[in-house]
């Protein structure tokens, strides 16, 4: 419970607590000594009950009690005071509604007053509850009372919505309502009444809209069949918007049986507006009108389909009736058209009073079949058609054609739609045309081709009922088999055309249109016939079967010319186009001219402008040309002419072309026309102007090259070759007869088999070309050493090798020098093999002898001395090892020769302290030149470190050193782990050691920097050398 305590005496409010806590139930207090804290207590707080002082300064207990009852007078109000007596207590709770008056001397009574309060709240809570509940009830009757009674003698769809609308805005409270109308054939809705701003005064709908299932938050509904609450339209990006000003939206489907017959739908500006009571009330009001919503929708769509009738059925061949048949009763006949008076000779109004008048016309023979067809087409579910003859009230007898179908509506009657049609006329043609059948079958086995007939009571089945003879030649079937169904002539047809003759024929059928067809068909001998068909569709009789007569003649020869003439013109078309040919007619009388459409390319004339006249012709070409003036002759004096002509297009474009003309005479010899062709021969010529300066530069570069040139049928082993391929060999070409077999015969044995080889790998796919050094025997009878090149140009079907062309070359002089060079390098490489071999023995002789000399004395600064010139000297040493165990002389494999240097300088130096880690890349190589000083400062850096910065007795001294390659230069660095030193003392010192750091630096041309304070880092850059094995030292 909530308790606000309104007291401005602090010890009082204590008091006051202490007695609350004897209370049985939990509770919690809010305490105020003004008016404002009191106001925005109750208003923010759900305060259950308030305790106040009589005497608050600036403050009236009355007052108060006003404020409190102004907000909510049931809750309960306890004044405490300490002077009032019991007669102004009494008028407290009296007259002004206080609940109780407790004195401060005897505030034992407050817990119990206030518990006894908390009961009596809770009855009258609950009182207050069923109350509101009846008074919601009883509105809720009236306004569904409301809406039923509107609406109970009202059929129109929108009307009904539109009362629906206004009763739900009049009982609850809403600023507008709409319902849509849910249509299941195209699955929309469809707004179809509003009450609110989108009412228009003529009860139209401003703006009215369709929705999809789905779409928006009214679609979404549509689609869950669950009403909803939209509380903020703003944060809902289903929401469509229509009315700028709404902010929260209440949807509710209308359903029956579980489906969607309907939507009511309300929004509101005010945000959080709608509650679960408006829903469930909505819910209701939908459950209550569904029946009567569905039953208008049901009545609007049969007055739509009413209405779609009467605007067709006067233009429909025939009368149409539309019966309402309710099962155990009789029919009802609900609508009639006008031609009812033409077809059955009685009015509109006579028809739709008295339905026998029309029964009653139909022959009594035909009258059992009508009705019996008439029920099972309603019973089956299946289209009704029938034909039945009629006697009309003048006496005339008709046949009369019916078509129909019909629909189960939702009260379980049906509604049945037919067109009835007078076909007196055709029928009366089909007796006449089949009292001619005899009169046919005598006559069509004398006509051209075959005639067949065929009859269809459905689509699925075709009969042949007649054929004459024909068909023996044309199908190579005989009649008698046809007819008998052993046989029949569609399985001659291919799949896809029977397919194509089976929907043509059904068209027809449907459409009552002539047949007509050209299809190919295969015979039994294998032989393919082209057949036209050409045929009428006719009904006969009361039943329902349609014949066709079709006259099928062989087109074979007819259509074998056309298949050829198309191609022969598709192909002229084509040879004019990609020769650049075109044709043309000139008239000598009217000097017009006929272009072909290729001509109009050739001369670059738009064929919108159509072709020139024959002085418009000559502007195009050079009137003091000599071949135009033999041209101009030739017409004049009526003789044919083939000249080349320089043509000067509209574009300034130079062209040549070669043209060609005949006259045509008439049979007293005057020239009446001439016809001819022209070619565009531009870039023929161009081309053959290349040709020729390429021949001819060919020719110079081949003679110039020195090369023999030759052209090979490897199939038939013939071969033509240049003068200079027989030159090479010492002969003429009168000499050879067949120089093919005549080259093989001269190949050196071991060599002939080289060059097939090689031609084996092009037929493989494995090359296009071949290149060998053979020895071929020479008139003389040495061996020229030959360079034989060649290149495939021509394959058989199998891809074995046709033609090839190549060249040779006498290298003779070339090969004899490259072998003189190869065994002079392999001396020389003996030979420098042999000096760093003596260079490394010497030098290990020199470090010997020096090591001998540090053993024998007795100082130990020259012994220091000694033992470091003879590191060095061995740190070349190993550098001639190295290069005396590889192939190259000149690049040494820097990482192997490191790991040598820093292995034998910790053997000298007696290293069992210290660690030499290594970072360089296995496969770096470096120039001798560099490989020499590099090691010496490597040496001098590692002895430095071990004899000036490590402490030996310690396990932590680390040497760290990585060289890498980059971008044409090397990336050095070395440090120890030593305790540095002042850099001032590497400046001054003048140490052997010291100089030869600076030297070797120097010898490299690196730059580098050094760090002393944190042990010895030096960090180096120097370039790639790519110099020979050579010393600037």
């Amino acid at each position: 419970m909530n308790i606000l305590i309104v007291e401005d005496n602090p010890h009082d409010l204590e008091l006051i607590l202490n007695e609350l806590k004897r209370c049985s139930f939990e509770w919690a207090y809010q305490h105020c000594d003004n008016e404002n804290d009191i106001i925005d207590a109750l208003k923010q707080e759900s305060i259950d009950l308030v305790i106040c002082d009589f005497n608050v300064p600036s403050l009236s207990c009355i007052d108060v009690l006003s404020t409190v009852h102004a907000l909510n007078k049931d809750i309960p109000f306890f004044i405490v005071s300490g002077f009032i007596g019991e007669d102004q207590a009494v008028d407290l709770i009296v007259n002004n509604g206080a609940t109780d008056f407790i004195s401060k001397n005897n505030l034992s009574k407050l817990s119990h007053s206030i518990t006894r309060e908390r009961d009596n709240l809770e009855v009258r809570k609950e009182l207050k509850k069923n109350r509101v509940e009846q008074e919601r009830s009883l509105m809720l009757l009236k306004a569904i009372n409301d809406i039923t009674t509107s609406i109970l003698n009202t059929n129109s769809l929108t009307d009904i919505a539109n009362a629906i609308t206004e009763k739900i805005m009049t009982h609850f409270d809403f600023e507008d309502c709409v319902i849509y109308s849910f249509d299941e054939q195209t699955n929309m809705l469809e707004q179809i009444a509003a009450t609110g701003p989108k009412k228009n005064l003529d009860s139209s709908i401003n703006g009215a809209i369709s929705l999809k299932i789905g779409e928006g938050i009214v679609g979404s509904v549509a689609k869950t069949l669950q009403p909803e609450i939209v509380n903020d339209l703003t944060k809902d990006l289903r929401y469509i918007k229509d009315i700028e000003s709404n902010n929260s939206e209440i949807t509710v489907p209308i359903l029956l049986d579980g489906k969607l017959i309907g939507i009511i739908d309300s929004e509101h500006e005010e945000k959080n507006y709608y509650t679960q009571q408006h829903l469930q009330d909505l819910e209701t009001v939908a459950g209550v009108i569904a029946t009567k919503f569905k039953a208008a929708q049901e009545n609007s769509r049969l007055c739509k389909v009413e209405n779609q009738i009467k605007l067709i059925t006067e233009n429909i061949e025939g009368v149409v009736f539309r019966h309402r048949i309710t099962p155990g009763s009789k029919s009802k006949l609900i609508y009639v058209s006008s031609k009812v008076k033409e077809v059955y000779e009685i009015d509109i109004d006579a028809a739709l009073a008295d339905t026998s008048l029309i029964w009653n016309q139909i022959i009594e023979e035909d009258r059992d079949h009508v009705y019996k067809v008439f029920n099972q087409s309603i019973l089956k579910d299946k289209s009704l058609y029938l034909i039945f003859r009629i006697k009309t009230p003048s006496g005339k007898f008709k046949w009369i054609e019916a078509t129909g179908n019909s629909i189960l509506q939702s009260d379980g009657s049906y509604i049945t739609d037919t067109v009835n049609i007078d076909v007196t006329e055709r029928v009366n043609i089909n007796e006449q045309v089949q009292a001619s059948e005899e009169l046919l079958r005598s006559i069509t086995n004398n006509f051209p081709g075959t005639i067949i007939r065929c009859s269809t009571s459905d689509k699925n089945h075709v009969n042949i009922d007649y054929i004459s003879e024909g068909c023996e030649e044309i199908f190579e079937m005989s009649h008698q088999e046809i007819l008998q169904g052993k046989i029949t002539p569609w399985q001659l047809f291919s799949q896809k055309d029977f397919k194509e003759l089976v929907t043509s024929i059904e068209r027809s059928a449907d459409e009552m249109t002539s047949l007509n067809f050209t299809y190919p068909i295969k015979t039994k001998s294998g032989k393919i016939k082209y057949l036209q068909g050409n045929g009428t569709a006719q009904r006969l009789g009361c039943e329902q079967k349609i014949i066709f007569d079709t006259v099928i003649l062989d087109i074979t020869t007819q259509k074998e010319t056309e298949i050829e003439l198309l191609e022969t013109n598709n192909s002229l078309e084509k040879a004019h186009k990609v020769g650049e040919l075109g044709n043309w007619t000139l008239d000598i009388k009217t000097n017009k001219i006929e272009w072909s459409e290729e001509l109009y390319n050739i001369y670059d004339r738009d064929i919108q402008l159509g072709p020139p006249n024959f002085d418009g012709f000559l502007t195009y070409h050079d009137l003091t040309d000599s071949n135009m003036e033999n041209l101009l002759k030739s017409i004049q004096s009526g003789e044919p002419y083939d000249v080349d002509l320089k043509l000067i297009t509209k574009k300034g474009e130079n062209k040549y072309i070669r043209a060609i003309g005949s006259p045509e005479k008439n049979s007293t010899g005057e020239v009446e026309r001439f016809t001819g062709l022209a070619q565009d021969i531009t870039r023929r010529l161009e081309l053959q102007k290349k040709l020729e300066n390429s021949e001819f530069t060919l020719d110079t570069a081949v003679k110039g090259a020195n090369l023999g040139v030759w052209d090979a049928n490897i199939r038939d082993q013939l071969g033509a070759m240049n003068e200079r391929w027989y030159e090479m060999l010492g002969y003429s070409s009168e000499e050879i007869e067949n120089p093919y077999s005549f080259f093989f015969s001269r190949v050196h044995p071991e060599d002939s088999e080289l060059i097939l080889n090689e031609i084996g790998k092009i037929e493989a796919g494995k090359q296009d070309s071949f290149e060998v050094t053979i020895r071929v025997k020479c008139k003389c009878g040495e061996y020229r050493t030959i360079l034989d090149k060649g290149t495939a140009l021509e394959y058989d079907e199998n891809g074995r090798v046709v033609r090839m062309i190549g060249t040779h070359l006498d290298i003779t002089e070339q090969e004899e020098l490259r072998i003189k060079i190869e065994n002079s390098l392999s001396e020389k490489t003996l030979l420098l093999s042999e000096i760093h071999h003596r260079v490394k023995n010497n030098l290990a002789i020199v470090t010997g002898l020096i090591s001998l000399q540090s053993i024998g004395s007795g100082d130990e600064e020259l012994k220091a001395l000694l033992d470091e010139t003879a590191r060095r000297i061995k740190s070349i040493a190993q550098v001639h090892e190295l290069l005396y165990n590889t192939d190259s002389f000149t690049d040494i494999p820097f990482d192997k020769y490191v790991r040598s240097l820093t292995n034998s300088i910790s053997e000298t130096l007696n290293n069992k302290n210290g660690i030499i880690n290594l970072k360089i890349d296995e496969n770096l190589v470096i120039n001798i030149n560099q490989a020499i000083p590099l090691g010496l400062l490597l040496n001098e850096l590692i002895t430095n470190s071990f004899k000036y910065a490590f402490d030996l007795t310690s396990k932590n001294n680390v040497i760290n050193f990585s060289l890498e390659f980059k971008d044409g230069a090397y990336y050095a660095n070395y440090n120890d782990s030593g305790s540095g030193f002042e850099r001032s003392k590497l400046e001054s010192s003048s140490s052997l050691g010291s100089l030869l750091i600076d030297t070797l630096l120097q010898q490299l041309e690196a730059d580098f920097n050094i760090e002393t304070e944190k042990g010895y880092t030096i960090d180096f850059t120097f370039a790639e050398s790519i110099l020979g094995a050579h010393s600037n030292f």
